[in-house]
């Protein structure tokens, strides 16, 4: 295998647990007003990246999370508290700041912030692709990707990818649903990524490919530039 998608990633902070449901607030961050896994290097990330530096050919490409739209209940308002199992702790209505903070960054879940996987954020459509007269201005960020930086400092997601209003497969009645999300910029990419391994074996000979260290750093460095300063954010990273 040369590159996978993982369109997921743990719950952390808020989660939504459905409008039509009493408390539909769950809190998920344990005692504090921060969840602590947001940015925090786990064992579950250090477990991809030892996956990682045991396949050197495998490129690991991961979802940021949409934690960024994860506000929280109104003022007042109940919730409920669960643990990591999705178990029931009790109600509350303490207040709490929403995902992100007021600043809007480290809200990375768990295992997005790997060294050496991909992570991927969402930006929306750019209408008419990317154009040189307005260059990274083009690029706008969805309001739901979560934003890095890791808890060590370093930049993530790695790059954005269209995450906005995608057509995509889906369960019944119809199969298919316009859905957005990082769960859809990533696949996007790791899909593309895979176009350019078979690009570089049509080039170089059967079974001739880039490491995965080498596709990653392809992708980053020939992204086009986003944001308003030049050089990697830690929203758009890399960029698109």
């Amino acid at each position: 295998m040369l590159v996978s998608n993982h369109s997921y990633s743990i719950a952390a902070g808020w989660i939504p647990y459905g409008q039509t449901e009493p408390n539909n607030w769950w809190w998920i961050g344990g005692d504090g007003d921060e969840d602590p896994n947001f940015g925090y290097y786990d064992a579950e990330a250090q477990a991809l990246d030892q996956i990682a530096n045991l396949a050197p050919y495998y490129l690991i490409v991961k979802a940021a999370g949409n934690d960024r739209w994860d506000i929280g209940p109104a003022q007042d308002e109940e919730y409920t508290i669960v643990d990591q199992n999705g178990q029931s702790q009790g109600t509350s209505t303490d207040l709490r700041p929403a995902d992100c903070g007021q600043t809007g960054y480290d809200c990375l879940p768990g295992s997005v912030v790997a060294k050496n996987i991909l992570t991927v954020g969402a930006v929306n459509d750019v209408n008419g692709g990317y154009l040189p007269l307005q260059g990274p201005a083009s690029v706008q960020m969805t309001g739901f990707s979560s934003y890095g930086p890791t808890d060590d400092g370093r930049i993530k997601p790695d790059l954005v990818a269209n995450g906005w209003l995608l057509l995509s497969t889906w369960g019944e009645p119809n199969y298919f649903a316009v859905i957005a999300g990082t769960s859809m910029a990533a696949p996007s990419v790791a899909g593309s990524l895979l176009l350019v391994q078979e690009h570089y074996e049509d080039m170089h000979g059967s079974d001739d490919f880039m490491r995965a260290a080498t596709l990653k750093a392809l992708a980053i460095h020939s992204a086009d530039e986003t944001g308003a300063a030049d050089g990697p954010s830690r929203a758009t990273a890399g960029g698109r």
